[in-house]
């Protein structure tokens, strides 16, 4: 394996980082990108999911981003982005659940810690896939027209009834979490999460397979009617005790957008290795292409975008890691730009194979889909874009809809 270039992909990590970066590189590499085309198929998905969360599981590389209380390893959000990277370079779905196991999977022990207790184990260690829906049909950006779904009952328990229109390997996931508002039995309205598990019934819950959906076969929506759901396995995050608490409660979910970037990081940085490569080998009118002047001019561009992205989300996540006032901001921009460059250069790198980087069998067009697919994830850049206006401190405008 070749080793990273420590000036480009390294520069901001420690030590512990690096050899973090390296090794789930070389696993990567050997076990996971060989398997890409198996994530075609509804049948050789599932199996390629488990067996994949599996070996990133028993490798320690789901405890990353998770806090030493429960369990995980405790380091910081610069770590989770190096996994959801490397992940997502060999493949992008794998990358999404990588994060999800270990982001989503700590905001389930805050709002419902008996449901971490019978199944946080599972997710580190990769036993169980972990999915997660939050869209409804109204849109993820529009989240003050959503309609409640939950009722909780005199017992604590909840009623659920609703639909959700997107939800992240609900098909073969272990273990998923339904989040959206619910009214709590003080009539209060408070955004909840409610967790179930396949090795449970769950009565009037319906997951509608929607291959359509996403960069693969893992996406579904969701009906519920009358969905029965245990006090322990559904509530909401304590409110926050102070104005830091606050402060800290909102940058975390930033969090989310950083590693929407890494994902978006992850597939270019695959696509333009590829094409490199392909360039070495392939020749046009005598000589290799990538000895033609114009091309090496557009391979020096790409990778100046590509690390120019790099180096904001890095700052981000190190903006969110020291609970930086500015880092909502950051985390919003990161974002944008990484997932806007990232649909940007998988497209070039499409036109610089030619008719060969449209063959699916290249895996250059997934990696493109893919960052189509990071793009629309945690909310389109049109929707970040108002976000980090108002971030900065901008007047509000009425032609940028703020949610």
């Amino acid at each position: 394996m070749a080793k990273i270039a420590t000036a480009g992909e390294g520069w901001y990590l420690t030590e512990e980082e690096w050899l973090l970066k390296q090794n789930l590189r070389e696993l990567v590499e050997a076990e996971i990108s060989p398997r890409f085309k198996e994530n075609y198929t509804e049948e050789s998905a599932d199996r390629f999911y488990k067996e994949a969360m599996k070996t990133l599981g028993d490798a320690g590389f789901l405890r990353v981003g998770v806090s030493e209380k429960l369990g995980g390893l405790g380091m910081r959000l610069t770590s989770l982005l190096i996994v959801t990277e490397e992940v997502t370079r060999g493949n992008g779905a794998l990358g999404i659940h990588a994060m999800e196991n270990q982001l989503l999977g700590s905001t389930m022990a805050a709002a419902s810690p008996k449901a971490w207790e019978r199944w946080g184990e599972g997710i580190m260690d990769g036993t169980y896939i972990y999915g997660a829906s939050i869209t409804q049909p109204e849109g993820n950006g529009n989240m003050k027209a959503w309609k409640p779904i939950g009722k909780q009952q005199e017992d604590g328990s909840w009623l659920l009834n609703g639909e959700k229109a997107f939800g992240s390997g609900l098909t073969f996931a272990d273990v998923f979490t339904i989040t959206g508002f619910g009214i709590t039995k003080e009539g209060q309205v408070k955004m909840c999460k409610w967790n179930f598990s396949k090795e449970d019934e769950h009565p009037g819950l319906t997951i509608h397979h929607n291959p359509e959906l996403g960069c693969s076969p893992m996406y579904a929506s969701v009906t519920m009617k009358d969905v029965y759901v245990p006090a322990e396995y559904g509530g909401y995050s304590p409110a926050p005790g102070s104005a830091e608490d606050a402060q800290a409660g909102a940058i975390g979910y930033k969090a989310f957008a950083v590693c929407c970037a890494a994902l978006a990081m992850g597939t270019m940085s695959a696509a333009w290795d590829k094409t490199v490569e392909y360039l070495k080998n392939r020749e046009s009118w005598g000589k290799k292409v990538i000895e033609y002047g114009a091309i090496q001019a557009k391979l020096v561009d790409m990778k100046t975008r590509m690390e120019a992205a790099r180096s904001m989300m890095y700052t981000a996540a190190r903006m969110i890691e020291t609970l930086h006032k500015d880092a909502p901001a950051w985390a919003d921009m990161a974002k944008i730009f990484c997932c806007d460059t990232a649909r940007q250069i998988t497209d070039e790198c499409i036109q610089m194979h030619g008719a060969v980087g449209i063959n699916p069998d290249s895996g250059i067009s997934r990696h493109h889909l893919d960052s189509i697919c990071f793009g629309i994830g945690v909310g389109t850049s049109d929707l970040h874009i108002p976000c980090a206006a108002e971030e900065l401190g901008f007047p509000k405008s009425d032609d940028l809809n703020r949610t």
